[in-house]
C-alpha cells in the first residue's frame, strides 16, 4: 500500500490517513461482495424457478409422452392452429380438455409454457333462445377466477364466442375474445394418476 506523505503533516496524522483508507477499501468491497451474492441468488432462484415449473409434482405418475406436468395436470400445447371447437374436439381425443384456468399460478405457468403462441383456453360464451350470454368452461363450470375483474365487461354481452391467450396483450388482461372463427393453437389439460 502506497504510504501518503505530506509535507508539514506530523507523522499521526499520516497514521490516521492510512487507517481511513484502509476502511473505505473494506467496506468497498463488502458492498462489491454483497451485491455479488445478491446477483448469485438471484440468478439462483431463476435456475430453480425454471427446473421446479417443469418437474413433476410425482415423479412416480409421468405424463404422457410431450406433455408437461404442472401441480396435478399434464398439459399438452398443439403443434398446429386450428379453430375452437376443432381444439375441444382434439383435446378430447387425448382424454382431455382444454385448459381450464383454476387460479392465478395455474394461469401463469399457462402462460410461461405457451411463449409467444396465442392459444384457445377451455372457456366460451354460450347462449341459448331463453337466456342472456353466458360465459362459462368447458367442463360447466361458470367462470370463477380472480384476474377477470379486470377484463373489458364488453366481453360479456356477445352472444357467442370463444376465449384465447394473447401473450402480445399486457400481463394481466391477456385474455381476448374471438368472436368469429379464427385459427390458433391450443392447450389441453387433463390430470395424471
Amino acid at each position: 500500500m502506497e504510504e501518503r506523505h505530506y509535507v508539514n503533516s506530523p507523522p499521526g496524522r499520516r497514521r490516521i490517513e492510512r487507517v481511513r483508507q484502509n476502511s473505505s477499501s473494506g467496506i468497498s468491497k463488502v458492498v462489491q461482495l454483497v451485491g455479488v451474492s445478491f446477483a448469485l441468488v438471484c440468478i439462483t432462484q431463476i435456475v430453480l424457478n425454471t427446473y421446479f415449473w417443469q418437474q413433476p409434482a410425482n415423479p412416480n405418475a409421468p405424463c404422457p409422452s410431450g406433455w408437461t406436468k404442472f401441480i396435478s395436470s399434464c398439459y399438452l400445447i398443439s403443434s398446429v392452429a386450428n379453430a375452437w371447437d376443432y381444439a375441444k374436439e382434439n383435446c378430447e381425443s387425448h382424454e382431455a380438455h382444454l385448459v381450464i384456468l383454476n387460479d392465478e399460478m395455474e394461469w401463469r405457468f399457462v402462460n410461461y409454457l405457451g411463449g409467444e403462441l396465442k392459444l384457445w383456453i377451455g372457456l366460451y360464451v354460450s347462449t341459448d333462445c331463453w337466456s342472456s350470454p353466458d360465459v362459462q368452461w368447458v367442463d360447466g363450470t361458470k367462470l370463477n377466477f380472480t384476474l377477470v375483474k379486470h377484463l373489458n365487461q364488453g366481453f360479456w354481452t356477445t352472444p357467442h364466442g370463444w376465449f384465447y391467450i394473447d401473450p402480445s396483450l399486457p400481463c394481466i388482461n391477456n385474455w381476448s375474445l374471438a368472436t368469429y372463427p379464427q385459427n390458433l393453437h391450443w392447450i389441453c389439460e387433463k390430470m395424471y394418476n
